[in-house]
């Protein structure tokens, strides 16, 4: 979720408004680090949420100072993801479905990993093309030249 507000950082400094970039930080490393300690004692999988809701929450902050600062809406954040949500949702079927059939096992976990990433790839391409994401041109040519050089 963080990723889409990745490069605010630098409009923030950009636009001057090193103060409120400074405030951000002060406000979400604190709120990540007390999260992640306080979960640490349950294990592994607290740890991982904690990071989500630290990454949500900063998430939420910075999209407050974006809007105040660059004026930007809630619509049109929406709007702009919207594509790539669809892709990401349609790539989570395949990796969704191993883990429900197949729960969980540390002596295969790699094995499940690789079998994951694999049922996410058709999907994920599928998905590209299907909704015309800005990737599928790309995806396109990187197809034709790959064709190419097997017809060599």
């Amino acid at each position: 979720m963080y990723s889409m507000f990745s490069m605010a950082r630098y409009l923030f400094v950009a636009m001057g408004a090193v103060r409120t970039q400074t405030k951000l930080e002060a406000l979400s490393v604190p709120v990540r680090v007390v999260a992640v300690l306080l979960a640490a004692p349950f294990g592994l999988d607290w740890v991982a949420w904690a990071v989500v809701a630290g990454a949500v929450f900063r998430s939420c902050w910075t999209f407050l100072y974006l809007r105040r600062l660059a004026g930007l809406h809630l619509w049109a954040l929406i709007a702009a993801v919207k594509c790539s949500a669809l892709v990401a949702s349609v790539s989570l079927c395949g990796p969704l479905m191993l883990v429900a059939w197949y729960p969980m096992q540390p002596a295969y976990a790699l094995n499940q990993l690789m079998i994951a990433a694999l049922s996410a790839l058709l999907p994920w391409l599928a998905a590209v093309l299907c909704f015309r994401h800005e990737l599928a041109t790309e995806c396109t040519l990187a197809g034709r030249k790959a064709w190419a050089m097997l017809g060599k």
